[in-house]
């Protein structure tokens, strides 16, 4: 039994961290394009390459996270019915978490300006 609560909790805390740094990468993402309210000089007026950087970096972390994942679920199998059960229930509290998050930032975002989403 403490042998597969350590390994939940390992589990739990490795999904935290990731959670973070995807809202962390969120919000860079976000704060890089936040210069981009005039669609028509959006292109001229992101840094790509920070952008580019941005998802370069989320990108090497899920992959980190994946091999984290795959070899805490290696050394703890059992954990693996109670972190799916627990993915489960949670997921809905992750969503509107999530969207508490958005709604944040977007409203960091300056007042003056107007997001306009083409469409």
């Amino acid at each position: 039994a403490q042998h597969f609560a350590q390994g939940t909790s390992e589990l739990g805390r490795a999904f935290v961290e990731l959670a973070s740094e995807q809202t962390r990468q969120n919000l860079e993402t976000l704060k890089a394009l936040t210069g981009a309210v005039d669609w028509s000089r959006f292109a001229k007026a992101v840094d790509w390459d920070q952008v580019r950087q941005i998802q370069s970096a989320y990108l090497r972390a899920s992959l980190e996270a994946d091999r984290l994942i795959a070899d805490l679920f290696a050394r703890y199998p059992e954990a693996r019915y109670r972190l799916t059960q627990t993915a489960f229930v949670q997921e809905h509290a992750l969503v509107q978490a999530h969207t508490r998050l958005d709604r944040a930032a977007i409203d960091t975002l300056p007042q003056a300006k107007s997001l306009v989403v083409p469409g």
